[in-house]
């Protein structure tokens, strides 16, 4: 019965170290260069990036920017998006629902 309970918590500390492994980074946008936030999205796949409304006054704002469209879930695709950084707006990708306008009767 020890030996059995021994294994099964390796087994669960092992599974849990495996998935903070596979957590995602978050930063703040402001904070970094467009040049660095590039760098950071290229390194490590997609990333996190934490930044306020321009619209509404203190309202924080996230969003998942990609590398390419390999790091999107299944029916989505890359679409550019804004985000500010220390030095200027800086284009990046992000994963949106991909829309088939085609579907609608409208052409792109």
């Amino acid at each position: 019965m020890v030996r059995s309970s021994s294994l099964l918590l390796g087994t669960l500390l092992l599974a849990l170290g495996c998935g903070s492994a596979a957590a995602i980074s978050r930063y703040e946008s402001n904070t970094l260069s467009c040049p660095e936030a590039r760098s950071l999205v290229q390194r490590e796949g997609a990333v996190i990036f934490r930044f306020q409304s321009q619209r509404v006054s203190g309202l924080p704002l996230y969003d998942r920017f990609v590398v390419n469209s390999s790091f999107c879930a299944s029916g989505e695709e890359t679409v550019p998006k804004a985000v500010p950084t220390r030095s200027g707006s800086c284009t990046l990708l992000v994963c949106r629902p991909f829309v088939d306008e085609d579907f609608f009767g409208f052409s792109r």
